[in-house]
Parts: C-alpha cells; structure tokens; sequence
C-alpha cells in the first residue's frame, strides 16, 4: 500500500538526497554489504561534519533508512566520493568504487 507510512528512524521523508550518482570525480560511495547494516548513523553524522561542519544527519550526503526491518541506504548526487563514510562505518557497509 503506498500510503501507508514507512519507518525511518524518526527522520524527514522530504529531504531524502538522489539515487547513487557520482560527481566528475570518478568515484562513488556504493553499499556493498547493506545486510550489515544496523542504521547507526556514524556514516551520516561524518559525512555532515565534512561538508556542513556540524553533525547532523539532515544535512548528510549519505541516508540510512529502516523499511520493513531492514537498512536502505541513499547517496546523494553531491557526493563525491572522499570515503569518510566509508572508514567511520563501524560494520565494514560501504566502499568508494570507480564510477563505471
């Protein structure tokens, strides 16, 4: 059912970012073990303290969400792949790949 509503940790539907995408760069952050996933939030606060210098999940490139029990993870197109995601990531999820 579409209008039922979904958990997501208590977070903003709104202000989710864009499917995985790179910049130029030629890098990307891609979830490459989403079954480990426990929904922390270290990758989001990390990532919002690079680019807004501040921790807060809403201002993320990186967002994890809880549908059904399990993690979904979202990278905005803004990303650029720099990895402090990747290595403040405590269960080993995601990895910077090159963009194919």
């Amino acid at each position: 059912d579409k209008s039922a509503p979904k958990s997501n940790g208590g977070r903003s539907e709104a202000a989710l970012p864009a499917p995985i995408v790179a910049r130029p760069k030629g890098k990307m952050v891609v979830p490459v073990r989403d079954e480990r996933c426990t929904a922390c939030g270290s990758c989001e606060l990390r990532c919002s303290f690079r680019f807004e210098k501040q921790f807060n999940p809403l201002s993320s490139l990186i967002r994890v969400t809880r549908v059904d029990g399990r993690s979904q993870l979202t990278v905005s197109e803004a990303c650029d792949g720099c990895g402090q995601c990747v290595r403040s990531c405590l269960y080993d999820v995601l990895a910077v790949q090159p963009r194919r």
